[in-house]
C-alpha cells in the first residue's frame, strides 16, 4: 500500500471512530419543540447530565412556565402495554441525528424519531395531564422524540416536531430556577 493511501485509510478511520463515538456520546444542549394545534410558540429543552430546563411560553396571557427536572431518577416500571420496535435507520431532524422508532399500544401507533441519550421528560407530567404510556416508555428509554406523529386507527391524533436543536454547553445558571417570590401584602 502507497504511504498516501495508508495515511488516507488511517484519517478515514478515525473520522467514522470520532462520528460513532459522538453519535453515542449523551445529549448536551437545546431543543425547541412546537406541538400541532397546540400552543404556537412551543416549548424549549435545555438538556445536561441527566437534567433538563423546560420553559413554555404564555398561552393567551396566563404566566411562562420553567422547570428544571431530573431525567435520571428512577421513572418507574416499564408500560407493558407498548411494543417498540427500533427499525435502526437513522435520518436528520434540525441537523440532529435520531433513530426511527415505532411504538404500538392497541390501536395507537407512534412513529418518533429519537435522539438517544438526551433524556425526556413529558411536561404534561407537571402540570397535572395524562402522560400516555408510549411518552412513559421514551423516558424511560433517555430517548427525546424530536419528531412524533400519533395515529389512531390510521388516522393521526397527535404531531410534534423539533424546530430548532444546538448541541451546545448549557450552563449551571440555566439549570437553575430563582426561587419565586409571593406578593407583598
Amino acid at each position: 500500500m502507497k504511504p498516501s493511501s495508508a495515511l488516507a485509510a488511517t484519517v478515514a478511520l478515525l473520522v467514522v471512530s470520532s462520528v460513532a463515538g459522538a453519535a453515542k456520546a449523551p445529549f448536551e444542549g437545546t431543543i425547541q419543540l412546537r406541538l400541532r394545534d397546540a400552543n404556537p410558540q412551543g416549548a424549549t429543552y435545555s438538556v445536561r447530565d441527566g437534567r433538563a430546563r423546560i420553559d413554555v411560553p404564555s398561552i393567551r396571557g396566563a404566566h411562562d412556565l420553567h422547570f428544571v427536572v431530573d431525567l435520571a431518577g428512577d421513572l418507574g416500571p416499564r408500560p407493558p402495554a407498548v411494543a417498540l420496535q427500533r427499525s435502526g435507520r437513522m435520518r436528520a431532524v434540525v441537523g440532529q441525528r435520531c433513530e426511527e422508532w415505532r411504538l404500538v399500544e392497541g390501536r395507537d401507533v407512534v412513529d418518533a424519531c429519537v435522539v438517544t441519550g438526551a433524556g425526556w421528560y413529558d411536561p404534561r407530567r407537571l402540570v397535572g395531564g395524562v402522560v400516555p404510556a408510549w411518552s412513559r416508555l421514551l423516558e424511560i428509554e433517555h430517548a427525546f422524540p424530536i419528531s412524533v406523529t400519533e395515529t389512531r386507527d390510521g388516522r393521526s391524533v397527535f404531531a410534534m416536531w423539533a424546530t430548532d436543536a444546538k448541541r451546545e454547553p448549557v450552563t449551571d445558571d440555566v439549570l437553575t430556577l430563582a426561587p419565586v417570590r409571593s406578593p407583598v401584602m
